[in-house]
């Protein structure tokens, strides 16, 4: 409700984030806010607490959290994924694709210009996603870049994006550690994997994979 007392309607594709708080004009019993949800069945629940507050909404699903005093939702600007991380990370991820090549550093300023980050990918769900918005010749700059101990070969990355903090698919990466002699420090998404580059030297890569912490 607003400051003239009409009742306020969102609707859920075009906002990103809605917090109801309880005030004075919720506790003189004069005040309702109505939640469009899916229930699991035809039944109606005995209570609110029986009920999985959620919608989905350009095949997301959004979920509504009881807080403390009141409910509030997130989900990803509109073209983004959402992706939920084993660690209850909540990342929202979108590929940038681009005519020409670029550069790994100019790829962090493509994702900083969205108000996002160089996104690491934590799952091959992540990596699936990655693959199927690039044409077969693109490859995409992802965050991570090689620390170890000694200039050694290791699997020890590490990551700006804030928000990765392990990836499992580099197991399973084709890491080849250097070429020509030259370190290959970075990752890429290239073919159907991750595959490490010179974070300074490899001019093949013409998309970006940005992304920003849900919750």
């Amino acid at each position: 409700m607003n400051s003239n007392n009409n009742c306020l309607q969102y609707q859920y594709k075009n906002v990103e984030t809605i917090k109801v708080t309880e005030g004075s004009r919720m506790e003189s019993g004069n005040t309702y806010v109505a939640f469009k949800t899916l229930l699991p069945s035809e039944t109606c629940p005995s209570s609110y607490q029986d009920i999985y507050f959620h919608i989905i909404v350009n095949n997301e699903t959004v979920n509504w959290v009881k807080t403390s005093n009141g409910w509030t939702f997130q989900k990803c600007r509109d073209g983004w994924n959402k992706f939920t991380r084993t660690d209850g990370v909540i990342v929202c991820m979108q590929v940038f694709l681009l005519q020409n090549t670029i550069s790994r550093k100019d790829a962090k300023t493509t994702c900083a210009e969205e108000d996002a980050v160089l996104s690491g990918l934590s799952s091959k769900e992540e990596l699936d996603w990655v693959i199927a918005k690039r044409s077969k010749a693109d490859v995409i700059w992802i965050d991570g870049m090689r620390s170890c101990p000694n200039n050694d070969e290791c699997q020890i990355f590490t990551w700006t994006d804030g928000y990765t903090q392990n990836s499992t698919l580099l197991q399973n990466a084709d890491l080849s550690y250097t070429f020509d002699d030259m370190p290959e420090n970075c990752l890429v998404a290239a073919g159907d994997n991750i595959n490490d580059v010179s974070c300074t030297r490899f001019d093949n890569v013409t998309g970006v994979a940005c992304g920003y912490r849900l919750s």
